[in-house]
């Protein structure tokens, strides 16, 4: 290397070989530079220096008898990323130097069914739009239409507990999100009674989410969540409590918190509540959950109510269909299931998913995925929320394949129109399962980078259109609310937003100049 020169080369870094920039940097590092092959080795006595947490780590490393310099990005959170690398040397010493990091998305099944969901997508989660541009009510002939999707109509979430953890967060659950369901558990909001607790709390998550244009959904009476005070009640007085609460937090967080799922698995209840199962037993569970609904509804009339349950068989959606006034209408505006797969891979496939769904979407009601989790390891057992498991590669890529299929299927189904994924983060998860989409520091998994890309690129439309001798101009677009930016042909720009809703739409652009 006697004279300067400049090679621009594409460095493949292996997730599976390498967990950290120090592994990757402990091994002899091989490149093809203008055709001929060049080792290098680091040093062993020198650190790895972090500039800062977004900036790149340097080291140097020695080429036979010459130290060279490499800068590299931190490790992040990939199965394979790639980066263009530029070698300057001037024959003593030189720098390698990453100029431009990327994500390789990881490689997907094309699994069976695949082009008959996407085929469902594009009928069922897309319209028929006409554009007509107008100046002062008169069409516009050759006027540039930019269409820009602000927020989808289906809701993308996920359970929002570690909200206070800070950026990034925040910042990733906003970039992919427009749902989240928010930490509501009884006996933390009312650990005695009558205390307020978590209030303030859940309220600067509700002014977040506002900000952020997000809906944030509460649960009221969960399994699992019994406060113990509760026991020492007569049986008449705790159904009070039960309703009181339901009626206290539905009105309390109105306009802040406007879906609450009102009973939470109440088809298997099970020894942590046993003054509810005693409650059950006396009152009768579905008058109980109709009593539920009815507080719920009564402080806060326009809040979307729905149960949820992670029952499987018919027993679910039998007893759903109990809850009707005495009217005979029914009391929920959705239906939701879980599915929580830790032990349970055989729920994941996609004829059991269908026959579920299928079974709720009779209902004739919307249908929510309130709570999914898919490991991101590939251990079946030992979970322990005091003996967390790790995520790994191997199981990244299997959660990010299922997590492609998954959302795949249920957004294609025509009576869904919620999933929200459980636990956002590995950190303090759920039984201690790797059940994230990020990992326990924050950084994002494949997965993420994948749901990311079907939501905000796959199943987005943004488009440039031109209207036509009738000033008008058509595109079949998923439903959602839509920035339009019209440039007249003289220049003359206006911007407009609009909702494309389900059924044929016509929408009128019209500027008044």
């Amino acid at each position: 290397m006697n004279r300067l020169f400049v090679v621009i080369i594409l460095l493949f870094i292996s997730y599976s070989e390498a967990k950290s920039i120090d592994d990757f940097l402990n091994r002899n590092l091989t490149f093809d530079i203008n055709g001929e092959t060049k080792s290098f080795q680091r040093e062993t006595n020198q650190p790895i220096t972090a500039i800062s947490s977004e900036s790149w780590c340097t080291v140097r490393i020695k080429d036979d008898n010459t130290l060279i310099q490499i800068t590299v990005p931190p490790y992040d959170d990939i199965v394979k990323r790639t980066a263009t690398v530029s070698v300057f040397t001037d024959g003593s010493s030189g720098i390698i130097r990453v100029t431009q990091l990327g994500r390789e998305t990881p490689p997907l099944d094309n699994w069976e069914g695949k082009s008959e969901a996407n085929a469902r997508i594009e009928q069922h989660r897309k319209e028929n739009i006409r554009i007509v541009v107008k100046q002062n009510g008169a069409p516009v002939v050759g006027a540039t239409v930019d269409m820009k999707m602000q927020k989808h109509e289906f809701l993308f979430g996920a359970y929002i507990a570690k909200w206070d953890r800070g950026e990034p967060y925040r910042k990733l659950f906003a970039d992919i999100f427009n749902f989240a369901t928010g930490y509501f558990q009884w006996r933390e909001m009312e650990p005695t009674m009558g205390a307020k607790e978590y209030y303030n709390y859940h309220t600067r998550i509700a002014d977040w989410c506002r900000e952020k244009n997000i809906l944030l959904k509460g649960h009221l009476i969960s399994s699992g969540t019994e406060p113990t005070w509760l026991s020492s009640l007569s049986n008449e007085d705790a159904l009070s409590r039960v309703l009181y609460f339901c009626s206290e937090l539905s009105g309390h967080f109105k306009g802040q918190v406007d879906a609450w799922e009102v009973i939470n698995e109440w088809i298997n209840y099970n020894a942590k509540d046993p003054k509810l199962t005693t409650l059950f037993n006396t009152f009768g569970k579905a008058d109980m959950a109709k009593a539920c609904f009815a507080e719920a509804r009564k402080a806060n009339p326009n809040a979307l109510l729905m149960p949820s349950d992670n029952t499987y068989d018919t027993q679910y959606p039998d007893f759903v269909k109990q809850l009707k006034d005495e009217n005979g209408q029914v009391i929920y505006d959705a239906v939701g299931i879980q599915w929580h797969t830790h032990n349970h891979r055989e729920l994941l496939d996609n004829n059991t998913l269908w026959t579920v769904i299928e079974r709720l979407a009779n209902l004739e009601k919307p249908v929510h995925i309130t709570e999914l989790t898919v490991v991101s390891t590939l251990a079946t057992s030992g979970w322990n929320d005091n003996n967390p498991v790790s995520t790994t590669p191997e199981g990244e890529l299997q959660q990010t394949k299922d997590v492609e299929r998954l959302y795949t299927l249920f957004f294609s189904h025509p009576s869904i129109e919620a999933v929200s994924w459980w636990d956002f983060t590995d950190l303090n998860s759920w039984m201690g399962a790797p059940g994230g989409l990020l990992r326990d520091d924050m950084t994002p998994k494949p997965a993420y980078d994948v749901l990311k890309k079907l939501i905000k690129e796959t199943w987005t439309t943004n488009e440039v259109l031109e209207t036509d001798a009738s000033g008008a101009t058509n595109i079949r677009a998923f439903r959602g609310i839509y920035k339009f930016t019209v440039i007249l042909p003289n220049g003359c720009r206006q911007v407009f937003t609009s909702v494309v809703r389900k059924g044929e739409n016509e929408l009128e652009l019209n500027l008044i100049l």
